[in-house]
């Protein structure tokens, strides 16, 4: 405490003059705790201080077609699983999962949920469904295989544990159990919900444009955002429009439905997509009355007006349930025996009675699954087992271990601007290896473009961003920097080659024997060890979502050039524009390569949860009290006399890529 500090301040001075200089940076820390843990869990530069209405629009919906990826394809066919990837011609469904993959489910549910598409009761059963799922497949130390067949659950060979998919996984399992933890004692109706809808109802008229829309399907979705645009986003109003929301949308679904099987139109059919988030909207009202009728009922419209003082919509919690239905028993009873009461109020208030026990049992119900969630996700992390992936000679983690083989592979993780680094961090988190193999990961700087930045591997936007969904990049840091530097170089070097920018591993355009997409890495050469590595220019969209990770400008404009370019397809944009393409292509002087993969759509999905909503999967994520422990390694600062490589391509490393396609 600040006084024990003085106190011994004072008696070394008097007693032992000589050690009060040394004793003097512990002694200034207890006298100032509260700032320093301010300096330390300060957040991030606010990146949507100028996030103009149109701008944030054109992101929200895109983030809602993102999310249909996770929507539509983690089903019960699938295990609540997620498929690897989805192309559209010739059409493929990869039935694959990877355990990045399955860590990034979690979280795009949690991203769901954070943007307004998902109730928190929603969001409790996807989790908990897919979870369970997950904990039936074969693991080898704790840790999840690379690759698993969706259908059966079982390890693709040949069977390898992978040190960044498990890093990645890990990372995400800590987040999906501190927001289990935490989301209780957030609002259960927050502006989140209702902005949602709004979003729903604005992708509708957007699809709406389609000319094979019935016209009478087109005057209702008219119909249906004019009636939502004047509604405030406040709780009362949105419960009491739900009525009439879900009458008309029903009218919309029943209109297209008629159209499609209208035997004239057999060779037109109805725009597919627009009845798919037709249907999706309508699940979305579902879930919000589900939602009140469970655990609010006093807020249904027939009994709102004698109870909204009572406890407010807005602050109700599920922590703080009980004791508002407890506030609520009292003015039901004060309600029945008053003689002065009115018929319907008397009427309203026994009504009321005999749900309010439902109530309370089906928020205790809630409680339990969040409660479970949160512990398994943490007895899952616990039990992958990071020493036996680490070698303790070069103080470095092998790229992962060959299952089969019984062998480590001969490859190491050595720099500092990897996707790998996520991996140590949570492996010294933990507790199982030394802080120190942070600090082995290299840090060779080169200068590229005017900028000092870390080299990587591939040069891949991946490499540098990705752990920085869940990991804090703080100000005047050698990450944060390194960051910016890297999307600065990525913009300069698409302008020296006169397209968008955003380069990093995908699928392009040469294909297998069935038609299906390849992939492996590309990156800007300047920022590359890799010697061997692809100059092909292939530009992902993903990777400017990722970019919103440290520029909240740059990466709009270059999606909107993108999205101009035709690269914006039903489940979000497409997966890359290949500007090297083998054959000539449609567009002129790049192809479209028209897949997503899963692990791409989670990651921009993230990324945009953290630009719209402050940081919040890295709030989650930082939570941890192991990652509380652990994360003052993250504010290392940039040395201001570091060496610069002059060649960035002269590494002779073996390079390791264990991407499957």
């Amino acid at each position: 405490t600040p006084a024990l500090s003085l106190i011994i301040a004072v008696l070394l001075a008097w007693v032992r003059p000589d050690a009060l200089f040394i004793a003097s940076p512990i002694l200034v820390l207890w006298l100032l705790p509260d700032f320093f843990t301010d300096w330390v869990n300060r957040q991030p530069v606010d990146r949507t201080s100028q996030l103009t209405p149109e701008r944030e629009r054109f992101f929200r919906l895109a983030g809602l077609r993102t999310w249909r990826y996770f929507r539509e394809f983690s089903n019960a066919e699938n295990h609540w699983l997620i498929p690897d990837n989805v192309q559209e011609a010739p059409a493929s469904v990869a039935l694959r999962l990877s355990s990045t993959n399955l860590g990034l489910l979690f979280n795009a549910h949690l991203a769901a949920h954070e943007l307004g598409h998902l109730t928190l009761g929603e969001y409790g059963e996807a989790v908990e469904r897919t979870l369970n799922s997950a904990r039936q497949m074969p693991r080898h130390n704790g840790h999840f295989y690379n690759w698993y067949d969706l259908q059966t659950r079982q390890p693709l060979e040949p069977r390898y544990a992978s040190t960044v998919d498990s890093g990645n996984l890990a990372a995400s399992l800590w987040t999906m159990k501190q927001s289990c933890i935490g989301l209780p004692s957030q609002p259960l109706f927050s502006k989140a919900l209702w902005q949602g809808i709004r979003d729903h109802i604005q992708l509708l008229s957007e699809y709406s444009q389609d000319l094979s829309v019935p016209a009478e399907a087109l005057v209702g979705i008219r119909e249906l955002a004019a009636f939502a645009e004047p509604l405030q986003d406040d709780a009362c109003s949105w419960i009491g429009a739900l009525a009439w929301l879900e009458q008309q949308i029903q009218r919309i679904e029943r209109t297209l439905g008629a159209s499609a099987t209208n035997p004239t139109r057999r060779d037109t059919p109805v725009a597919p997509d627009l009845t798919w988030w037709a249907g999706e909207t309508a699940s979305r009202l579902r879930g919000i009355r589900d939602q009140v009728e469970n655990l609010i009922p006093w807020g249904l419209p027939e009994y709102l007006p004698f109870f909204s003082d009572v406890a407010p919509i807005e602050g109700i919690t599920l922590a703080s349930l009980p004791s508002a239905v407890r506030a609520v028993g009292s003015r039901v009873d004060e309600i029945l025996n008053n003689p002065q009461a009115g018929e319907t109020e008397r009427g309203a208030a026994r009504l009321l009675r005999r749900r309010l026990p439902f109530s309370v049992a089906n928020a205790s119900r809630l409680a339990q699954v969040l409660t479970r969630v949160a512990r398994d996700a943490d007895g899952l992390v616990d039990d992958m087992d990071f020493r036996f992936l680490y070698n303790p000679k070069k103080k470095m983690f092998s790229t992962g271990y060959n299952v089969g083989a019984g062998q480590l592979d001969p490859s190491h993780y050595d720099l500092m601007a990897s996707e790998a680094r996520t991996a140590v961090f949570i492996a010294a988190a933990k507790g199982e290896v030394n802080q120190e193999a942070w600090f082995h990961l290299g840090r060779p700087f080169t200068a590229a473009f005017g900028e000092r930045v870390l080299l990587s591997w591939s040069g891949t936007m991946f490499e540098y961003l990705m752990p920085a969904l869940w990991m804090r990049s703080l100000p005047d840091t050698i990450m944060n920097e390194t960051l910016l530097a890297a999307v600065h170089c990525q913009q300069a070097y698409a302008r020296k080659n006169g397209i968008p920018w955003g380069i990093s591993e995908a699928a392009y355009s040469e294909r297998n024997p069935e038609g299906i997409y390849t992939y492996r890495a590309f990156g800007v050469p300047e920022l590359a060890l890799d010697p061997n590595a692809a100059e092909n220019l292939v530009v992902c969209p993903y990777a400017s979502f990722l970019a919103l990770l440290v520029d909240g400008e740059a990466p709009y404009r270059n999606l909107e050039v993108m999205s101009k370019m035709g690269c914006l397809g039903s489940l979000g944009f497409y997966e890359s524009c290949d500007f090297t393409p083998r054959q000539k292509p449609e567009h002129g002087n790049f192809e479209l390569i028209r897949c997503w993969m899963a692990h791409h759509q989670g990651m921009s999905l993230l990324a945009l949860s953290n630009f719209l909503n402050k940081s919040s999967i890295q709030k989650w994520f930082h939570r941890e009290p192991r990652v509380m422990a652990a994360e003052l390694i993250l504010h290392e600062k940039v040395a201001l006399s570091v060496p610069v490589k002059s060649d960035s391509r002269s590494s002779d490393r073996e390079h390791s890529a264990r991407r499957l396609l």
